[in-house]
């Protein structure tokens, strides 16, 4: 078995504004080059290469030829957790109607790509038609500011407690990933 290097703090993998485009970049995309990466980044040529390069050291990217792509693997899914949960946490408002917000689904796992759509939900009081329309100005809003498709799921605690009855393998799932960005989260239903 190869011996890795040692982990590289969480600090020093975050350490600027350009290492966290690149691991973005990166982390959602099939395969990359350093000049590809570069372009997409506004980062140098020779910056990507060294970055890339202790990415593939850490076990967080593979390189075949010119190639370099993502590692699924339990870091690599945690580091793209993380990314994930910053950029919601710079992006997502705090709509006085929501009691919680969050996110389930491939975003809370780090599994996510550039083609994956954002699974939000919101934890609300009451529904009502007149809160359909202010989510869908919400969920417009962040879908533009981030260039994600969103999804939104709208719960009120009496829905959660239905879930859990009504649609089983939903629930579970959705429990066992979902993670709080802002408010209350739903084990109080």
């Amino acid at each position: 078995m190869k011996k890795r290097e040692p982990i590289i703090l969480l600090p020093e993998l975050f350490k600027s504004d350009d290492r966290v485009r690149i691991l973005r970049y990166v982390s959602e995309r099939k395969s990359v080059t350093v000049q590809s990466t570069a372009e997409a980044t506004g980062v140098s040529k020779p910056v990507v290469s060294r970055y890339l390069n202790a990415l593939r050291e850490q076990g967080l990217c593979d390189r075949t030829g010119r190639k370099i792509s993502w590692v699924q693997s339990p870091r690599g899914s945690a580091v793209k957790r993380f990314l994930n949960i910053v950029l919601l946490d710079e992006h997502l408002p705090s709509p006085e109607w929501a009691k919680g917000i969050g996110i389930y689904g491939s975003w809370a796992r780090g599994t996510n790509t550039r083609e994956s759509d954002l699974d939000l939900w919101i934890l609300v009081d009451t529904y009502s038609r007149d809160l359909e329309f202010q989510v869908a100005g919400f969920q417009h809003e962040l879908a533009h500011v981030l260039g994600y498709e969103v999804h939104t799921l709208i719960l009120t605690r009496e829905k959660v407690r239905d879930l859990s009855r009504k649609d089983a393998p939903f629930y579970e799932e959705f429990r066992r990933d979902y993670v709080v960005i802002r408010g209350e989260g739903i084990d109080k239903a």
